[in-house]
């Protein structure tokens, strides 16, 4: 099977959205899932919140009102991580393309953690 890593998990009032890093098309791609607070799985089989020909990781999910979540992504050149976001309605459905957060530092792999580039 695939291999899926790097959960992350946010609620908006009683439903989380589950994001994770999923290579069942062969590059890392970002899936997400809502869950009910009583464990029932409304996207069994996950949505694709990314797709690209580069890998795609770091999942990083919140909540409030809707959800945010961002990624990384290599895809502008391989050396220079880039954040990128989008926000999705209460449905699961993003409210908009995909949006560019900036570059991002290189820097050791640590999972999970979006770090702007900067001094």
């Amino acid at each position: 099977g695939a291999t899926q890593q790097n959960p992350s998990v946010a609620s908006v009032g009683t439903t989380y959205l589950v994001t994770w890093e999923d290579a069942r098309g062969g590059t890392w791609e970002i899936y997400g899932a809502r869950v009910s607070l009583g464990g029932v799985v409304a996207d069994s089989a996950g949505v694709p919140l990314t797709t690209g020909r580069y890998d795609q990781y770091e999942p990083a999910v919140a909540g409030g009102s809707q959800w945010l979540a961002v990624w990384t992504d290599k895809a502008l050149d391989p050396n220079v991580p880039v954040g990128y976001g989008t926000v999705l309605d209460t449905a699961g459905g993003p409210t908009n393309p995909a949006f560019q957060a900036g570059p991002l530092a290189p820097f050791p792999s640590r999972r999970g953690a979006l770090r702007p580039r900067g001094p």
